[in-house]
């Protein structure tokens, strides 16, 4: 084997430390924290009538816009 080979195969099957793993988890918490968060979004705005979402200068169709924060005026 090559030593360029070596060292990949070296540096690929390395063991994740514990601070990778806890930065894995932090990422999944993350993660699952903006989900719940744009699902709430997404939620109560489609609870609004169409009078409220228009006072507020939206319509049904920009409700995914804004939970997924891509929304511009």
């Amino acid at each position: 084997m090559s030593d360029t080979h070596t060292h990949a195969m070296a540096s690929f099957g390395s063991p994740i430390g514990a601070g990778g793993l806890r930065n894995l988890g932090a990422l999944f918490s993350n993660r699952r924290r903006q989900v719940s968060e744009r699902a709430r979004i997404r939620r109560e705005l489609m609870s609004y009538s169409d009078r409220e979402l228009n006072d507020l200068g939206l319509g049904r169709s920009d409700i995914e816009a804004v939970a997924s924060g891509r929304y511009s005026r």
